[in-house]
């Protein structure tokens, strides 16, 4: 399956209910129904609609590339997207009976896009994943300038996390910040009988990868990247070592986790 950019939307926005950003909801629509292949039944949504402060501050603004900026956050049905101006949004949810098929979708295209791109639909489509993913156990391993509050892998469903070849799995790690700093790098480790191996990723720049820099001290962010498995991988068991370092080389967090590369 391939994902593609939805048309662009005209950009009249003096027809709350229709013109472009009826236009919008339509092409949205029809790209997770027809391109990630969900029935209609699975999908709910509607014209513009006013949205509440309360409501808004629960969703969190994922991309800008396009005429409107995109929103992502929970619905009351599941998982919804938004596209539309700051006090209006087209919403399309798709319930969480769907949510497994969808997200399988999803992975499955991840490892065909290209890395974080300026598309506003890899952005959302990503931050859905990492709505859902359910959380991991993990080690803390030396995080000095900051704290790990919660690892999430997708798809992982049991531990140790089984990796398959040629799929790319999205990470998310919340953290709370005890630093100030202008810059933030990642830097992947897969442990093999105790020896350290450089594990690739796309987007080494954490300032790249959901979060807004400068961080702050006693702020909390949500890291998100992806962890892309090549096909010519070998079949072994490791621990898979994640750092994010701040401008100083401080260690903002440290976690590992056992894999298993299938």
């Amino acid at each position: 399956m391939r994902l593609v950019r939805m048309p662009e939307a005209r950009t009249d926005k003096t027809k709350p209910g229709g013109g472009g950003g009826g236009e919008y909801f339509q092409n949205l629509n029809n790209f997770i129904s027809q391109d990630l292949k969900l029935d209609k039944e699975d999908l709910s949504g509607g014209g513009a609609r006013p949205v509440t402060p309360e409501r808004r501050a629960s969703w969190r603004r994922v991309g800008g590339a396009w005429p409107w900026p995109t929103w992502a956050g929970l619905g009351p049905r599941g998982l919804a997207f938004g596209l539309g101006p700051a006090h209006r949004v087209y919403p399309v949810t798709v319930r969480f009976s769907a949510g497994s098929r969808f997200l399988s979708a999803v992975a499955r295209s991840l490892s065909a896009m290209a890395p974080f791109s300026s598309a506003s639909v890899l952005l959302f489509l990503t931050l859905g994943v990492a709505v859902l993913a359910e959380p991991v156990h993990f080690l803390d391993c030396g995080s000095t300038a900051g704290q790990v509050k919660e690892v999430a892998v997708f798809p992982c469903s049991v531990q140790p996390c089984r990796l398959q070849k040629g799929v790319s799995y999205v990470v998310n790690v919340t953290f709370v910040s005890n630093v100030w700093s202008q810059n933030t790098t990642a830097s992947v480790h897969g442990i093999i009988l105790g020896v350290p191996v450089p594990f690739p990723i796309p987007q080494p720049d954490g300032c790249k990868s959901g979060i807004n820099c400068p961080i702050e001290k006693g702020k909390t962010y949500n890291y998100l990247n992806k962890l892309p498995v090549k096909s010519e991988y070998p079949n072994i068991k490791l621990v898979v070592q994640w750092e994010l370092l701040d401008d100083k080389s401080n260690i903002v967090f440290c976690w590992k986790i056992p894999i298993e590369i299938v």
